[in-house]
């Protein structure tokens, strides 16, 4: 049987989370049709800068550096 507290839910930590940015270079904002190219490099500076402020790792990855 499981232990009770494996099913339980834990708060997200530094420890515990990371914010993963793929594919924000330049390049593939030439191909975005679905939104605002403004706010959705807004979008993804803040929640990095929050993610730095809160000791959270940002990964950020790219196709064609």
């Amino acid at each position: 049987m499981n232990n009770s507290t494996e099913n339980k839910m834990t708060l997200l930590t530094p420890k515990n989370s990371v914010l993963a940015l793929i594919d924000y270079q330049p390049s593939m904002f030439k191909g975005v049709g679905s939104g605002d190219k403004t706010i959705i490099r807004n979008a993804a500076y803040c929640a990095a800068k929050a993610a730095s402020i809160m000791d959270i790792p940002v990964i950020l990855s790219t196709i064609n550096p």
